[in-house]
């Protein structure tokens, strides 16, 4: 059975714990899951070594009135997938 596993990180810029995410996500997929990883705010600098991991970037801004609708749209993404 293949699992599906998703990610939320506030960004995938330059640091350890983004290395991190992107490194587990290497080897989960490796395993025969299916992986994403939502990026709430910028671009991403550090990325997955595999192709198949699905980055969704959502560039949300640092403000408290626009969240709830942004959060709204990562869960209709969620469970689309």
């Amino acid at each position: 059975m293949k699992n599906k596993i998703c990610f939320i990180t506030t960004g995938l810029g330059m640091g350890g714990a983004e290395r991190q995410i992107c490194d587990l996500s290497d080897e989960l997929c490796v395993l025969s899951n299916e992986v994403m990883i939502i990026s709430l705010t910028g671009s991403s600098v550090v990325k997955p070594k595999n192709k198949n991991i699905k980055i969704v970037e959502l560039n949300m801004k640092k403000n408290t009135i626009r969240f709830d609708k942004r959060i709204e749209g990562m869960s209709k993404k969620i469970k689309r997938i």
